[in-house]
């Protein structure tokens, strides 16, 4: 996933951005069925980021 980054010159670290967004979910000490929605919104987050990532790294390899 790292060389991924590198390669399309994304600096952003999403996993520590992820990582550090659930510390704080769970710190928040929320209702457990609001947690459940929570936790399915950031794993889309993180699916959505992963897929874009991809789209565009297939635009690279077209152009080339």
């Amino acid at each position: 996933m790292r060389a991924i980054k590198e390669e399309l010159g994304d600096n952003d670290d999403d996993e520590d951005d992820l990582a550090a967004l659930e510390r704080k979910m769970q710190s928040a000490r929320m209702p457990q069925n609001i947690w459940k929605h929570a936790h399915r919104e950031l794993r889309y987050f993180s699916m959505e980021t992963l897929l874009d990532m991809v789209i565009n790294l297939r635009l690279i390899f077209v152009r080339e």
